[in-house]
């Protein structure tokens, strides 16, 4: 088996068995406060453990840097762990998590009723599904991690330096991709944060936010999200690509397909988010809870889905 495919069943099993216990708790005490913790949590211990595994947490293994694998990872963790304490502490202060109210049983409900909640079965497959979003984000940062750190000749692999042996041009196409992880989980902890102050001020109640990144952006959150797995993905990408794995010596450990299969990331991320879980949700939430609001369809006309535009005037809300 080639280090890609291994470090794909390590990962697998990780997330796998973490999203396993937090199931098995969630269902024996009904709570909705695991979810996210462990959702994004595991992010967070696979990265830790490909990064352990290959020597990474050595920082200085064979001797020298590896400066870009070490800022992936980071941001990596850096992504989950913040998410994880954010989404916990607020489900801590709100008590429950109205996306998963259908999947828990009501008061005087039995087990197994398939006409209800069919709890605990139904849950079981939410954990199923978070567990697949987990390893599918994952796949780039994977196969990254299997690239080896030094080639057969004993010199450092250059796919983990973000000076380009090719010049200044080629080192800014490597930097700017890192530098957009960082920047991404940035401007969606910013709009995270923003968000959260807003709605804890009562006198927004039955108000949409729109301050700061918000005014710019209606998901401004969900931007910085796809900014952070995208830059991933073109961070990744170069080590992947077969020609230079090949120049490398790296061949043996990756397979031909590696940047397809990296591709997954940030393409199933955009889908969700745009098709499923994300937007369409949202949208059609605050279109029935302002219906007939003058105001907020003007905000919705002049203000940009999803890039932040600095430019968009403000809208000015009846009290």
């Amino acid at each position: 088996m080639s280090l890609a495919l291994s470090n794909l069943a390590r990962v697998g099993a990780i997330v796998g068995g973490c999203n396993a216990v937090g199931y098995g708790l969630t269902a024996a005490f009904e709570t909705h406060k695991l979810t996210d913790l462990v959702g994004a949590g595991s992010f967070v211990a696979a990265t830790l453990a490909m990064s352990y595994k290959n020597g990474l947490l050595n920082l200085k293994a064979g001797g020298v840097m590896h400066p870009k694998l070490l800022l992936v990872n980071v941001g990596v963790i850096l992504w989950g762990s913040r998410l994880a304490s954010f989404l916990f502490s607020r489900v801590l202060k709100v008590g429950e998590d109205k996306r998963l109210q259908k999947f828990f049983r009501k008061p005087g409900e039995a087990y197994l009723d398939i006409k209800a909640s069919f709890f605990p079965v139904r849950l079981a497959t939410f954990w199923t599904i978070q567990a697949a979003w987990a390893f599918i984000c994952l796949l780039p940062v994977t196969l990254y991690n299997s690239v080896p750190l030094m080639l057969s000749n004993g010199r450092p692999n250059p796919q983990f330096l973000l000076k380009s042996a090719h010049g200044p041009v080629a080192t800014l196409l490597t930097v700017l991709p890192v530098a957009g992880i960082f920047l991404g989980v940035g401007i969606e902890a910013l709009a995270d944060w923003q968000k959260n102050t807003f709605r804890e001020n009562k006198k927004n109640d039955g108000h949409w936010c729109d301050v700061g990144l918000w005014r710019m952006s209606k998901y401004p959150n969900y931007f910085g999200e796809l900014l952070t797995w995208w830059s991933v993905y073109f961070s990744c990408l170069p080590a992947l690509l077969p020609a230079t794995a090949g120049a490398s010596g790296a061949a043996g450990t990756m397979f031909t397909a590696a940047p397809a299969v990296a591709l997954l990331s940030p393409v199933f991320i955009t889908f969700l988010l745009f098709k499923l879980s994300g937007i369409p949700l949202l949208e059609k939430k605050h279109s029935a809870e302002y219906k007939g609001n003058k105001q907020y369809e003007e905000y919705v006309r002049i203000t940009p889905l999803l890039i932040p535009n600095p430019f968009v005037a403000s809208v000015k809300k009846s009290s």
